[in-house]
C-alpha cells in the first residue's frame, strides 16, 4: 500500500519462489487523499466533504482486501484470519503513529479480526526491494561481506536503505535507512506549479475546486505522454501542447519546461544518494550518469515496480533474513530526578525534582531481533509503591525533555 500506487503480491508457504502478483484495478494513479497523513507537505489535497484520509484509507484497503479474499478462495479450506500473513509495506520515513494509523485501518477494512493481530506484520518499503534484490546480487559479483545499497525511486517516496550481504543469504542493515518525499508524482507537482504560472493560482485552484476530476485526467495525460517518456534528451523529446479546455487554453510544453519539472526532484534524490534504485529508464539514465565515476556497479530488477511487493513475501516467509536493523529513532522514557543548577528554573517541580527524558535505546544504535536493552530503575523516594512507564521515541539523538521539539 503505497503513497501513490498499489498492489498486492501472494504465495502458499510449501511453494515460497511462486509469488503471485495482482497489480489491484485502477492502481495506475490513486486518488491524492492518502498525501494527508504526510505531516511535512505544505498543501494538503482536497477532500470531498464528509471524507478525511483515515475513511479513504478503510475504503480502499476494504476493497483490495475483497479482491485479494477472492484470489485466495483458490485454496480450499482456507481460513484467512488464522493462516494468512499479511505484510504491509511501509515508506522509511513512516514512524510508529503512522505504522499504528495503518494497522487501525487495516483491521477496520476487514483485513485483520484483531486490531493487534499477530498476523499483520509491517516492513519498509527500501527493505522488502533490498530482500527481492538479493537473488540477484551474485550477477552483480556482490558476495557475502559485500554491501550494496537499494534505492526506491517511488510515487511518492524515495527510500534508501544500505545492507550487507551476511552468510546463509541473510542480510543486515549498515546505516540509518532514509528517505525523503521526492517520488514521481512531486514532478506532477511541479507540473501544476508551471500551470500555475502559466494561466495564474487562482484559476487552478478554481480548477481543483470545481472540476477536479478534469485536473487527474490532465495529470495522467502529462504522466502518459510527457513524464514517463522523457529521458532528458532533446533527439528524444516530441513537441507538446497541453489543452485546458475548462480554462480555455493550450499551452506549449518545450523540453526546457519538462527539465525544469523534474530538476529539483532528480536533485533531491541525487542528494539522498550521497547522504547514504525501483527506478524508472529515465532515472536510471540520471543516476549513472552522476555517480557511474565512483560506483561502477548500478543495476535494476527486470521488473523494477513489482520488487517491493515480492520483496514484503519474501519477508513474511523467512522474517530472520533481517538480522540486525539500525535504529531510525531514539527511545525513552520520563524519569524524575533532583533538579540541578543548570536545568530550567521553569521546569522545576514543587518536591524539587525534574522530569527529564532518560534514552534506552539511541538512534543510529545496531540492534539484533535478540538483543535485549535493560536499565534499571528505583523508586525516587521510600514512599513511592508504584512506578508506571512512558514510551517515548524522537529523531534526535541526545533529548533532553519529553516534551520538546522533534526536529
Amino acid at each position: 500500500f503505497g503513497t501513490t500506487y498499489s498492489g498486492f503480491a501472494y504465495a502458499p508457504k510449501k511453494s515460497p519462489d511462486d509469488i503471485l502478483c495482482q497489480d489491484f484495478e485502477g492502481s495506475f494513479k490513486r486518488p491524492p487523499y492518502f498525501d494527508t497523513m504526510r505531516g511535512n507537505i505544505e498543501e494538503k489535497p482536497y477532500l470531498p466533504e464528509g471524507l478525511d484520509y483515515k475513511k479513504a484509507i478503510i475504503d480502499y484497503l476494504h476493497e483490495m482486501g475483497k479482491l485479494l479474499k477472492e484470489k485466495l478462495s483458490r485454496y480450499k479450506f482456507l481460513e484467512f484470519f488464522n493462516q494468512v500473513i499479511i505484510i504491509l509495506t511501509v515508506p522509511a520515513e513512516f514512524d510508529n503513529n503512522a505504522i499504528s494509523i495503518m494497522r487501525e485501518c487495516a483491521f477496520k477494512a476487514g483485513l485483520t479480526n484483531e486490531k493487534n493481530s499477530r498476523n499483520l506484520k509491517f516492513t519498509t518499503e527500501p527493505e522488502a526491494a533490498a530482500i527481492h534484490c538479493m537473488k540477484f546480487l551474485s550477477d552483480n559479483g556482490i558476495t557475502s561481506g559485500d554491501s550494496f545499497m537499494t534505492v526506491d525511486c517511488g510515487g511518492g517516496t524515495v527510500d534508501l536503505t544500505t545492507r550487507q550481504l551476511l552468510f546463509d543469504n541473510a542480510l543486515g542493515e549498515v546505516t540509518e535507512r532514509t528517505g525523503d518525499f521526492c517520488g514521481s508524482s512531486y514532478v506532477d507537482q511541479e507540473f501544476i506549479k508551471f500551470l500555475e504560472q502559466k494561466v495564474g493560482k487562482s484559476a487552478i485552484e478554481l480548477l481543483k475546486k470545481n472540476h477536479y476530476r478534469q485536473l487527474q485526467c490532465l495529470i495522467q495525460d502529462f504522466c502518459k505522454n510527457v513524464k514517463l517518456p522523457f529521458i532528458g534528451y532533446e533527439k528524444d523529446f516530441k513537441f507538446t501542447e497541453i489543452d485546458l479546455g475548462e480554462l480555455d487554453w493550450l499551452i506549449e510544453l518545450t523540453i526546457d519546461d519538462v527539465r525544469a519539472m523534474f530538476d529539483p526532484i532528480i536533485a533531491k534524490i541525487f542528494q539522498l544518494i550521497r547522504g547514504q534504485l525501483r527506478s524508472n529508464d529515465q532515472q536510471l539514465l540520471w543516476i549513472k550518469e552522476e555517480f557511474l565515476d565512483f560506483v561502477q556497479n548500478i543495476s535494476f530488477p527486470t521488473n523494477p515496480i513489482l520488487a517491493v511487493i515480492k520483496g514484503a513475501v519474501q519477508f513474511g516467509m523467512k522474517e530472520h533474513v533481517i538480522t540486525n536493523r539500525v535504529l531510525k529513532w531514539t527511545y525513552g522514557t520520563d524519569i524524575a530526578r533532583k533538579w540541578e543548577a543548570n536545568d530550567p528554573i521553569s521546569r522545576k517541580l514543587p518536591n524539587g525534582m525534574i522530569k527529564v527524558f532518560h534514552p534506552l535505546a539511541k538512534k543510529g544504535s545496531h540492534l539484533t531481533s535478540k538483543d535485549e536493552v535493560t536499565t534499571v530503575f528505583k523508586p525516587y523516594s521510600l514512599f513511592q509503591r508504584k512506578v508506571s512507564f512512558n514510551m517515548y521515541h524522537t529523531s534526535q539523538f541526545d533529548a533532553k525533555y519529553c516534551d520538546e521539539d522533534d526536529d
